[in-house]
């Protein structure tokens, strides 16, 4: 599947991919477009408080900012995911003394994606909560929804991260383990554990809530109408 493609998709098309036999798009890139519909949501609730609230305008250009960098996201995401699985099955036509180093940088470079993911839902969290509570009280519940989406998919992202830098470490084995996926789920074990052995992400404690969230750089500049590169 080309990435490229994704933002051209019906609803339809991508639930039906995301439910296919096809490799991308996978958890990564779902959190970055449940981070898109929270921002979607949020630019939503600010445009509909324009009559009531001076600072409307500018979350709405914020939430914008942020829908279209986190559907950005999504195909980046695949991307690097593909790559990081192809790393992995093809590690034996690496030269056997740069193995372990290759199959590090893929899954780190695996992990930088997740890692702005999370950053940009906690944006997204973070900017909705000041629409909740200074826009049009009617679509307080619309920008309730954003940020706990935008919390969730934070969440989904960083447990990404987690997984593929403790991964990192174990070199050969976390390719090793790729190659020799079950291809069905072994009786008597949770779908979460089985899935810990068949892929470079895989299942771990979720991150702490909100609470723990922090405006990345870029968003801080865009909450405080800086520009971002």
């Amino acid at each position: 599947m080309d990435p490229s493609r994704l933002p051209e998709l019906s609803c339809r098309d991508l639930l039906d991919l995301l439910a296919s036999e096809e490799r991308v798009p996978a958890g990564g890139s779902s959190a970055a477009l449940v981070v898109a519909i929270a921002a979607g949501l949020v630019a939503k609730a600010a445009r509909l408080s324009r009559s009531e609230w001076l600072e409307a305008g500018g979350a709405v250009a914020q939430a914008d900012t942020l829908r279209v960098r986190a559907l950005s996201l999504a195909q980046s995401d695949a991307v690097a995911y593909e790559d990081a699985l192809a790393t992995l099955e093809g590690i034996e036509k690496v030269e056997p003394d740069r193995r372990d180093a290759a199959i590090r940088d893929a899954l780190i470079r695996s992990a930088e994606v997740p890692l702005l993911i999370s950053q940009t839902a906690c944006d997204v969290s973070l900017l909705a909560a000041d629409v909740a509570q200074a826009g049009n009280p009617a679509l307080g519940a619309d920008a309730g929804v954003a940020a706990l989406l935008a919390e969730a998919a934070a969440r989904a992202a960083s447990h990404l991260v987690e997984i593929n830098l403790a991964r990192r470490t174990s070199g050969r084995r976390a390719a090793r383990s790729w190659r020799q996926r079950p291809r069905r789920r072994p009786r008597g074990r949770s779908p979460a554990r089985a899935s810990t052995k068949a892929n470079p992400r895989s299942a771990v404690k979720p991150r702490r809530s909100r609470r723990g969230c922090r405006p990345s750089p870029a968003g801080t500049a865009i909450r405080h109408g800086g520009r971002t590169s």
